[in-house]
């Protein structure tokens, strides 16, 4: 064996010696590359289990949104419709209850005066009656005035005649001949009849009657006048009474007409109610418009919640898809 030969088997060996450390770098990098290829499999699994579970999370919250939309109480325009109803009816009903006070207010009014007008009614009949009867008492207190006076008068004529003589001038007169001489009247014309003294006597009663008569009389006439200044007041009160009561009919028939104009402007489903039970229904409006408003606040901060929950959702599917593109 030469040395060409051994030099060439000892570079064989050192070119086996190289090959098989290569070989065993291999291997070694292999179980490296495999540990690391098993890694980032365990590593997309892992984020394709992420971003599944992202998925289906987002799924349930588009059903979960789908169906809280299908449950939706209303829209604010319809609770804005609502509220409006709400107002408009508030405010026509605040106008007719004042009508509807107004009204009965006329109407009480209205039964006080008529009251006052039969009141004064009877009282214009009673003064009526009480001046018929003054009247009677006052013609029959004149004429026995006049009785009086026509009684005073004779008696006067007999005493100047009982003075009188043949052939001597009347006083009255002047006649010298009495051919038909006054007598005395009432009980004084007895046998005495010609007699002074008795006359003088009898024309002191007439008298002292007759002063008895006038001061009656004016106290009649007193009386009289004021009930028929009675019944003149009587009388201008009732026709003020009826006046007023005629205006008040005027004014009433005017707000019964604005009465119930307000009650056409309210809501059809309304025209038929009245007092309490309009009120309630409005309230019930309200009510009704309130509710509907906070079912729709509470929907809304739900599905907001929703919404919110798949934006957050979508960024982590995002940054998981970004994630798992870097593996």
């Amino acid at each position: 064996m030469d040395i060409e030969q051994i030099q060439n088997g000892v570079k064989i060996e050192e070119e086996l010696a190289i090959i098989k450390d290569n070989l065993d770098k291999l291997k070694q990098k292999k179980l490296s590359i495999e540990s690391r290829v098993t890694e980032l499999h365990n590593m997309v699994v892992k984020a394709t289990e992420k971003i599944n579970d992202t998925k289906t999370k987002l799924n349930l919250l588009e059903t979960k949104k789908t169906e809280h939309e299908s449950f939706k109480p209303g829209d604010r325009n319809e609770v804005t419709e609502i509220i409006g109803k709400y107002h408009m009816a508030k405010s026509i009903y605040v106008e007719i209850k004042a009508k509807d006070n107004d009204i009965k207010t006329m109407e009480f009014r209205s039964n006080e005066i008529n009251n006052l007008i039969k009141k004064q009614q009877l009282k214009l009949l009673k003064d009526q009656k009480e001046k018929e009867c003054l009247k009677i008492k006052m013609d029959d207190t004149k004429i026995r005035i006049d009785e009086t006076k026509k009684q005073i008068d004779n008696n006067t004529a007999y005493m100047l005649a009982s003075k009188l003589q043949e052939g001597q001038p009347c006083p009255v007169c002047g006649s010298k001949s009495h051919p038909a001489l006054a007598s005395c009247t009432g009980d004084e014309k007895t046998e005495h009849s010609l007699q002074l003294e008795p006359s003088l006597q009898f024309f002191k009663q007439q008298e002292d009657k007759l002063n008895i008569y006038q001061l009656e009389l004016q106290k009649i006439e007193v009386l009289f006048k004021e009930s028929e200044n009675n019944c003149i007041i009587a009388v201008e009160q009732i026709k003020n009474f009826e006046q007023q009561v005629n205006q008040l009919k005027t004014d009433f028939n005017l707000k019964q007409s604005e009465y119930e104009k307000l009650i056409a402007k309210l809501p059809e489903d309304m025209n038929n109610l009245t007092g309490d039970l309009l009120e309630k229904e409005i309230e019930s409006i309200n009510k009704t418009g309130k509710e509907k408003l906070n079912q729709i606040n509470v929907w809304e901060q739900k599905l907001d919640t929703i919404n919110e929950n798949y934006k957050k959702g979508l960024e982590l599917l995002n940054e998981q898809k970004i994630e798992e593109s870097k593996i």
